[in-house]
């Protein structure tokens, strides 16, 4: 897995700052009640204070936290409980303190940003045993919002999710065109306006075939969350183009997750 890793890294990722990307995330649902003018003006206040960049400052949690209270006072006891429920919406905790819930991160990066992902982000999954592709599918289907939820693999999947292979949906339209027709299939379970959608595209790799460009600016591609999975043994030279098609990468044995690093000006 190390020469995977060092691999992932040479193809232009680098690690991800998770606890960062939620602490954020988070802070900006809170500001967001304030309504856009006064959230920015704001941010531009707490910035001023701090010296900080705005994106420094919002996944801080102890800078942010400072922040607040030298601009409200006891007031920002208010903004605080809000932060600490968004923070709690987005970790799955409960009846935890922030530096709990900030340990609950730590101590399973992978499950924590599987949790996190929004609609538009694709990651690809490498992964050894079938237990840690389920627990990362179901922490990746672990969401109160509603949606379509559909999964395109063999395993256990949340009951909430409709559920098929690719040798079923090969049945229907054939092996060669089975990986663009995994599409319309999702797309056909769409009751709402996003879709969350999980596939193992092992069965593609074997087959010679690559996965679909889900990066496409149409349905059901557009504004989906997409999770593609491969069983690390069996991708062969299917890795590189696997690489090119996502943002993130998690790797099996490792805590770390690996964003795709944006290119210079």
């Amino acid at each position: 897995m190390a020469e995977i890793a060092r691999f992932i890294v040479q193809k232009g990722y680098a690690p991800l700052q998770i606890q960062e990307r939620i602490v954020s995330a988070a802070a900006k649902k809170t500001l967001a009640v304030l309504g856009d003018t006064s959230s920015r003006a704001l941010l531009f206040h707490m910035t001023s204070l701090t010296g900080l960049q705005e994106r420094e400052l919002l996944a801080n949690f102890r800078e942010l936290e400072k922040a607040l209270w030298s601009v409200f006072g006891y007031g920002a006891d208010i903004m605080l409980k809000r932060l600490s429920e968004e923070l709690a919406a987005a970790t799955r905790s409960c009846d935890l303190g922030f530096n709990e819930m900030l340990d609950e991160v730590r101590r399973d990066g992978p499950l924590a940003f599987m949790r996190s992902m929004d609609y538009g982000e694709h990651v690809l999954l490498l992964y050894k045993s079938a237990a840690f592709r389920d627990r990362m599918v179901a922490g990746f289907f672990d969401s109160p919002a509603e949606e379509s939820r559909a999964a395109i693999m063999a395993g256990a999947v949340p009951a909430s999710v409709a559920a098929t292979t690719y040798k079923q949906l090969a049945g229907r339209y054939g092996v060669q065109s089975v990986a663009e027709k995994a599409g319309e299939w999702a797309f056909s379970l769409r009751r709402g306006v996003h879709l969350r959608l999980a596939t193992d595209n092992t069965w593609l790799a074997e087959k010679g075939m690559e996965e679909a460009d889900h990066r496409q600016d149409r349905p059901p591609w557009k504004g989906a969350a997409v999770l593609c999975a491969y069983d690390v043994e069996r991708i062969g030279e299917h890795m590189p183009k696997a690489l090119e098609l996502h943002d993130f990468v998690v790797l099996e044995d490792s805590n770390v997750v690996y964003a795709k690093v944006a290119p210079s000006p």
